[in-house]
């Protein structure tokens, strides 16, 4: 549900930053780049957050079982973070498939790949299903905060931190900081 709520917004800006790049007005494909990756932090960031807070009383109600609702909420948890940063971690796809190649992302999915087969077998060996949710968690962490940079660096340089900070961070810490009391006060 995470990703799902990101679909539309990337399948509105991607055409639309096309054409500005097509055009060569780089500063409004910017400005679209930016006010997309903000409405999806807002949505889909948010919508993670809330998702990994109540993972026990969604599978809970879900399932009507609260024994399996207390033992795979946090699994769940790790997903919904998981999936929210990846929904955000795509974001240098749609700048890269703007410019009409797809190189980087390539590249991205492959070391990710190589990362993720071994990680995801060793962490279900020695830890479980929680231990994969968490190996899920870190791998969509590092394409948002690595290889996105990478991207970045390549096609608009100077800009990730100034990406995850006001474009993503901004957008979720009031979310965060919400389940953070609620954490405080329950």
């Amino acid at each position: 549900s995470v990703m799902v709520v990101s679909t539309p917004i990337s399948t509105v800006i991607l055409p639309r930053m096309s054409r500005l790049f097509a055009q060569g007005d780089k500063s409004e494909l910017q400005s679209v780049y930016r006010l997309g990756t903000r409405l999806t932090s807002s949505i889909a960031g948010g919508g993670a957050l809330v998702l990994a807070y109540c993972s026990g009383p969604v599978l809970w109600a879900w399932t009507g079982d609260a024994d399996f609702a207390i033992k795979y909420a946090p699994i769940l948890s790790c997903y919904a973070v998981g999936y929210g940063l990846l929904a955000l971690a795509y974001f240098p796809y749609y700048l890269e498939a703007a410019r009409g190649t797809q190189t980087w992302f390539m590249w991205g999915c492959l070391i990710l790949l190589v990362l993720q087969i071994p990680a995801v077998l060793w962490s279900a060996k020695n830890y479980g299903a929680q231990g994969v949710g968490w190996v899920w968690l870190g791998l969509a962490a590092f394409y948002l905060l690595v290889w996105a940079g990478v991207v970045h660096q390549r096609l608009s340089p100077g800009q990730h931190l100034r990406w995850l900070l006001t474009d993503i961070l901004s957008m979720n810490w009031p979310a965060f900081a919400g389940m953070l009391v609620l954490a405080v006060l329950s």
